[in-house]
């Protein structure tokens, strides 16, 4: 499971991670072309993580924010004020 708050937001981003599973997340934000903006490796996590990410040094508009493991990934839409 993956949430993402507040959103839209101009500062921060925080993720909440739930996997029953012990796995090696990275977080990757794409821009509106598809560039990589940004990419957190966070790790091995199992139960519930919670991460902020920066993005005040992102311009404003619409973002995709990909949880990964390499082998899965979920993509949320994120608005950056």
């Amino acid at each position: 499971r993956f949430l993402m708050y507040p959103n839209p937001t101009s500062d921060a981003v925080q993720l909440l991670l739930t996997s029953d599973e012990s796995v090696d997340l990275t977080v990757n934000v794409y821009d509106i072309l598809g560039q990589q903006v940004l990419s957190r490796n966070l790790g091995t996590i199992q139960g519930d993580h919670t991460t902020r990410i920066a993005v005040d040094q992102l311009p404003r508009g619409i973002y995709a924010v990909e949880i990964t493991d390499g082998a899965h990934r979920k993509t949320h839409q994120l608005t950056v004020q």
